[in-house]
């Protein structure tokens, strides 16, 4: 904007001068989509096909969260996650991901014992550990999802 504001016009000239608006960059945050019998935290940009992980929690007696991760192609078939200290790795089903040039890896994991999930829900953060050791800490900017989600799953 700043040099849109040095433009100078013409006398007689009869077009605005050109406006620049800021590009607005989305941020993936943590989203809360829940119905009757399921719940599911996304880590995404809202409004979009842009989904990085995703956890599911469904009603009942079923014990298990379904973990979903977008994972760069050629990904070994675990996914490894850290919180609050613990560190986990979880063996994965491997699926194409035909919205992009990455691997889909998903795994199932005991709901309520699991340490990193433990962690997760109390602290309300969580690291994905990829192939080489780099680590891609997801920030709680909407801890509120978090929380919501621990309590929607028990």
């Amino acid at each position: 904007m700043a040099l849109g504001a040095c433009v100078t016009r013409q006398p007689g000239d009869a077009s605005p001068p050109p406006v620049t608006a800021p590009v607005a960059h989305l941020a993936p945050d943590w989203l809360l989509l829940a119905e009757e019998d399921s719940a599911e935290l996304v880590y995404g940009v809202r409004d979009s096909d842009d989904v990085r992980l995703a956890v599911e929690c469904r009603g009942g007696q079923d014990p298990v969260l379904g973990v979903t991760l977008l994972a760069p192609t050629g990904s070994p078939g675990e996914i490894v996650l850290r919180s609050g200290g613990k560190t986990q790795r979880y063996a994965a089903h491997s699926e194409a991901d035909e919205l992009s040039d990455g691997v889909i890896l998903i795994t199932r994991l005991a709901r309520k014992t699991d340490p990193v999930f433990k962690a997760f829900r109390e602290t309300g953060w969580l690291t994905v550990v990829w192939s080489g050791g780099t680590d891609d800490l997801i920030p709680q900017h909407n801890s509120t999802a978090v929380a919501d989600f621990f309590r929607w799953c028990g």
